[in-house]
Order: C-alpha cells, then sequence, then structure tokens
C-alpha cells in the first residue's frame, strides 16, 4: 500500500476542471470574470434541457484551468 501511495503523489494533476450552470443572463456575466481568472472553455458549451421559472434555458459551460 505504501507503493502505491508513493506512486500516486508523484503524479501531478495539470488542470483543474469546472462546470459552471446557468442561465443567458449568468454565463455571459460570470464566465467573463472566470475566464479573466485563467479559466478557458474546456469543450463546447450545451444547453440543458430544464428551464427555471423565467423560461430561459440552463446552459452547461465547461471550464479547465493550468494549475501552477
Amino acid at each position: 500500500m505504501k507503493w502505491l501511495k508513493k506512486i500516486l503523489g508523484l503524479i501531478k494533476p495539470k488542470y483543474e476542471f469546472y462546470v459552471f450552470e446557468g442561465n443567458q443572463i449568468m454565463v455571459d456575466r460570470d464566465v467573463t470574470k472566470l475566464q479573466n481568472n485563467g479559466w478557458e472553455l474546456a469543450g463546447e458549451m450545451s444547453t440543458a434541457f430544464s428551464s427555471q421559472s423565467t423560461g430561459m434555458p440552463r446552459i452547461l459551460v465547461p471550464l479547465k484551468r493550468k494549475i501552477k
């Protein structure tokens, strides 16, 4: 078991990932702030098939940033 901990301790992740969910207004506002803090798109934004009481569809935005 010690050898496994040693091996896993040597593996350092290069990126952290974050999935942001919100309506169009939230995405426009918050994704810009996140990108200014080093986050970048990690894939394609997609519209979820549910909506809030406002009727605006939910959007999923996958983001990643490099770990320093």
